[in-house]
């Protein structure tokens, strides 16, 4: 199933944002039509009701033998015309009430394969119709049918049932993504209007006043311009502090030594010095002991824009304990997603520790989800950790990180 599904995935950009219920078969075989016909019906789609002008071609096309009522069984006689059976597959294809076609060939010698990828080809290119190919006769017939039509995109599968299966899951990929209920509120209606940023320019300080300007949990904290106002910046935390090295590249902060905890107002000098010698900024932060370590990251997919959430800190690569979705995503959904991971054991209370404040990691969630939405595209969010405190004392975001492609680089102008 995975490999099936995997082959049809090549359409998902192609289709994405419609809607793809209504299949049209069209076949050389009646038992195939009728095999196509019931697995439809069970993958919760609907054969195409054609209109009567299709029909009407149709019927100046296919035999009197053959069918013209969906599945369409155009014979063997139009399928050794090419120019007919290029009609009819037009014909097919032009329906408005066509979202998808199935096309299933018993018998496909070698002869007859360059004339029907060119036919299916041309229909998916000129109407944007996705196209999916059933072959069931005997290999040696065709022996490179199968790589001739993946070659030209066209996915093909050995039975109607699997390739009705990949193509309800190519529908439910490319299907508008809806919340269910209310739709969380975007990062434009909780935090001031304004030009869009400039992602390129966002260090992590930058980054941590965009997510506070979208009402996202972060420590308080800022750069330093001295050793001296490195000590007044640990005061305004609250005397106990994180130190950290902001240097341009330097992801793993803390394997680089760029990181450092628990700093007085009487360490701030010499930690200060310390982290400026690494090339960069730095920046001081209050101090947020303890909590569930937690992941929340963006990124794009071939099949869209993901967020992700799963058990943080240094050991996330190890641990390797995350669920994703595709975006958008609503309040149930996250809530599937924490108990996919330890997570939502976790959350709980283990060992004598108190339940954690789930449902502030829940809001937050959303915020980032809303946020990650209107990056650009190849960004890459990486939000490690966020750290969730007993319940109801909320969350923070301890660390956060944006990665951009070239390509967003050079449009930003950086």
């Amino acid at each position: 199933e995975l490999l099936d599904v995997g082959d049809v995935m090549g359409l998902v950009e192609v289709v994405r944002g419609r809607s793809i219920r209504r299949v049209a078969v069209v076949t050389t075989s009646g038992g195939s039509g009728i095999l196509a016909a019931d697995a439809i019906e069970a993958r919760g789609m609907a054969l195409a009701e054609l209109s009567k002008e299709t029909l009407a071609t149709l019927d100046e096309i296919v035999p009197a033998y053959g069918a013209t009522a969906n599945p369409v069984d155009v014979t063997a006689s139009v399928m050794s015309n090419p120019a007919l059976f290029n009609d009819a597959l037009a014909a097919i294809a032009g329906d408005d009430g066509v979202d998808a076609i199935v096309a299933c060939f018993c018998v496909l010698t070698g002869s007859d394969v360059d004339a029907v990828v060119r036919a299916l080809s041309r229909v998916r290119e000129q109407t944007g119709v996705p196209v999916i190919a059933v072959r069931t006769g005997a290999d040696h017939l065709a022996p490179e049918a199968a790589a001739t039509m993946r070659a030209a995109g066209l996915p093909v599968y050995q039975t109607p049932a699997r390739a009705v299966r990949a193509l309800a899951a190519l529908a439910e990929f490319a299907a508008p993504r809806t919340v269910r209920g209310a739709q969380p509120p975007t990062r434009a209606e909780s935090a001031s209007a304004g030009a869009p940023p400039d992602w390129s320019a966002l260090d992590e300080q930058g980054l941590k006043d965009l997510l506070a300007a979208g009402g996202l949990p972060v420590p308080v904290g800022r750069k330093v311009a001295d050793a001296q106002d490195a000590v007044a910046a640990v005061e305004e935390a609250g005397g106990r502090a994180v130190a950290k090295a902001v240097v341009p590249g330097l992801l793993h902060k803390s394997d680089a030594g760029g990181v450092v905890l628990d700093v007085t107002p009487e360490r701030a000098p010499e930690v200060f010095e310390r982290l400026a010698a690494l090339g960069g900024e730095v920046l001081v932060e209050e101090m947020v002991p303890g909590g569930v370590e937690t992941l929340v990251g963006s990124t794009d997919t071939p099949l869209g824009r993901i967020i992700s959430v799963g058990v943080g800190g240094v050991l996330t690569e190890v641990v390797a304990d995350v669920a994703l979705r595709l975006l958008p995503v609503d309040r149930a959904d996250v809530e599937e997603m924490l108990d996919e991971t330890r997570l939502g054991r976790l959350f709980a209370g283990v060992r004598g520790q108190e339940p954690a404040d789930r449902a502030a990691l829940v809001d937050t969630v959303l915020g980032i989800a809303a946020l990650a939405a209107e990056l650009p595209d190849g960004a890459e969010l990486d939000l490690n950790p966020v750290t969730v405190l007993a319940d109801g004392q909320g969350c923070r975001i301890l660390d956060a990180a944006l990665a951009l492609p070239d390509s967003a680089l050079a449009e930003t102008g950086d």
